[in-house]
Order: structure tokens, then sequence, then C-alpha cells
């Protein structure tokens, strides 16, 4: 990613080689990273965290009654310089940085079959690890399962989140998204009117859980293609010292994370009084295990970047163009003043080979739950 920094006061520019600019394009490393030849145990501490280990480790038979899997499909970041407090406006010449990455290749029907083959094997891993798995057939007949996806949000839908990462969401066929994290219904308040009421997946979850005596487990998957990080000074401190210098930093690399919630019979909310005798738990409260660093693959799974803001040309065969560019937008912003404005936007397609793609995903998000057992047992 090129490392565009302005700096109004001084209006300097700094740059970097077309090399060194086609190099970040294509992705970097990070620090750390897991090792996929080091055992599951040996990495858990480092890779996961878990809240309420000693709740976990009680349990013995579990209901898989959710699973979704998020596809990052564009991930951007933007950086803007401008000044502090009580600063002189007219002599500075601000400038927008921006750079968004695209996922293309790859399209619903293929992820929705990779969504299955995750949750498949997924489930397949807690009943490695000795945990006694309702069957899904079985769950799949039962009344209060159909009832809680019939009410849940079906899939595939979008979710913008606010560091620019837009995600797809996937549930295996047939299944929708009930999890309370990804539904919109007001919150936690608006999830007790709807118990009261009788509606929303949860309140037939809670009676499948009621029902068959056993915790209920949800299983999210998050699987990233690219980052982007800026330099923006967020909060009062930086609007008081403003800011010199726009930056965004990003990279191209495949990488999975998530959480797996696990929700006990014994907390489930019960009101004996209401129609409907019992709600599912408040899940941030509840037992579960969250990645707190992604793992990320250095294997390719693309075949190609492209610079599609204009032409949609190879990054390589513009990147000459594109510093020149840059440089140009630099030089008009130093000689601007008067407060003038400069933006600047970078849009890049990264063009997946699906078979690399797929199999890169899978060993990753097996080795999540490996992680994820791992730090529990």
């Amino acid at each position: 990613m090129p490392a565009f920094v302005v700096r109004p006061r001084s209006l300097r520019w700094v740059s970097l080689s077309a090399t060194a600019l086609i190099a970040a394009c294509a992705g970097g490393q990070s620090t750390p990273r897991f090792d996929p030849n080091a055992s599951a145990k040996s990495q858990a501490a480092l890779f996961m965290d878990v809240q309420k280990k000693s709740d976990i480790a009680k349990l013995d038979k579990l209901a898989v009654t959710s699973c979704n899997v998020l596809y990052g499909t564009e991930t951007g970041a933007s950086a803007s310089t401008r000044p502090g407090l009580g600063e002189d406006r007219s002599s500075r010449g601000e400038v927008n940085v921006s750079t968004l990455y695209v996922m293309q290749g790859v399209d619903n029907t293929q992820l929705q079959a990779l969504t299955g083959s995750l949750c498949e094997s997924a489930s397949a891993k807690l009943a490695a690890a000795g945990y006694t798995l309702i069957p899904g057939s079985e769950l799949a007949a039962h009344a209060s399962y159909q009832k809680m996806h019939a009410a849940g949000q079906a899939t595939p839908f979008t979710m913008k989140q606010k560091n620019g990462t837009t995600y797809t969401v996937f549930t295996p066929a047939g299944q929708s998204v009930v999890d309370q994290s990804f539904m919109s219904t007001g919150g936690a308040i608006g999830n007790v009117f709807k118990a009261m009421g009788g509606g929303g997946p949860g309140v037939a979850e809670a009676a499948l859980i009621d029902e068959l005596q056993t915790a209920a487990v949800h299983i999210n998957i998050l699987v990233d293609f690219a980052s982007a990080k800026s330099n923006d000074k967020k909060g009062i401190l930086g609007n008081i010292t403003g800011q010199d210098s726009a930056k965004v930093d990003a990279k191209v690399s495949l990488a999975v994370s998530g959480f797996v919630s696990f929700y006990p019979v014994a907390d489930l909310q019960c009101f004996k009084s209401l129609a409907t005798p019992c709600s599912m738990p408040n899940a941030p409260r509840s037992p579960r295990v969250i990645a707190k660093l992604p793992l990320e693959s250095g294997e390719p799974f693309y075949s190609s970047i492209a610079d599609i803001k204009s032409t949609g040309s190879k990054v390589g065969e513009t990147a000459y163009n594109v510093f020149a560019g840059l440089t140009q937008l630099a030089a008009a912003a130093a000689g601007s003043g008067s407060g003038a404005g400069m933006v600047h936007t970078s849009r890049y397609g990264v063009v997946v080979d699906y078979p690399a793609y797929r199999t890169a995903t899978s060993q990753l998000s097996d080795r999540f739950m490996d992680m994820a057992l791992a730090s529990v047992h």
C-alpha cells in the first residue's frame, strides 16, 4: 500500500519507491503470527481469550444451534490532516487519504458451499474434543429448532463495520442467523419485549435448550482477506492537537478469527409468570472463547490485484503512474494554501483463486477451532 503522507505546516512529501509500492500492495507479514506446525495447545494462550472457563469445563452434552461465517468482502481505511484547536486554518492545505480493497472472483454460491463445509468441520472438532453432540438431524426435526431458524435473519446479508470492513454473513443451508450479537432487535431491551411477546429466535432456542436439557453452542467464524489501518487521531485529544500527516497502511493477507459461545441450560433466564417461560441469557455474559489475535496465513489465495479506480489495469503496470500522480497531488497541496483541500482515493480489486482460498480458509478455520478447544481443556 502506498504510504501517502502530507504534512501541511511544512508541506513536505514523504515518498516510497515504485518497487516498495508494488510489494506493499501484494501483502506483508504480521507479528506475531501463528505457527501451523506447532501444537494448538502451545499457542492457545497467545491467540485465545476464555471467559468463564470453569463453566465450560462442566459441560458434556452440546447442541450446535448456530453457525455463522462472516466473509470480509471490502476492507478500507481513511485518514485526514486537520488543524489543532486555535490554529490558523488559512495557511494550511489539508489532505484526505483513503484506501479500499474489494474481494472479487468468488460468488455467493461458492461461499455458501464453503460455509457448510466450515460449520460441519467445526462441529466435528467439538465431537473430537470429547463432547456429546446432539445429531443435526435430530435437532432439525425438533419443532423449537424449526421455529428458531424461521424467526432468524435470512442469509446472506452484509454488515458494515466502523473500521471500514464489510462482511457478508452466511449460515449453512436451511439455517438463519439467530445470535443476538447480529440481530437488529433494538438491543437488550428489544429482546426482552420480544421475549414477553413470545417472538424472536431466542425464545424458541431457549425452549429447545430447556426441552433437551443441554447446552447450546454458537460458532462464529470471521474470514478476512485484507487489512487497513490509518494514523487518524481519535477523540478529544486529536481535536485539540490536530493532525499534520495523513497515512493509511494496508495489506492483502488471509486471516481467520471468531468466537465460540456456550449457553448452559442453567443460565436460561426464566420467568414462569410470562406466556413464554424462558429466554436466552445475555450473550456477552455467557461462557465463550474469543480469538484475540487473527490466525494469518502466508499461503497465496489470489491470482492478481488490480487498480479498479480507473481502468482496472494491473497494479504493476500502473505503479509508476500512481506514484507520479501522488507526487503531483502533494505538489498541488503544497502550492494550494488558503485552506484548500486535496483528496486521494485508492481502490484495488483482489481477484481470488477460489480453490486456493477455500483450502487456506478451511485450514485456518480448523486451527481456530483447535486452539479454541485447547484453551478450555
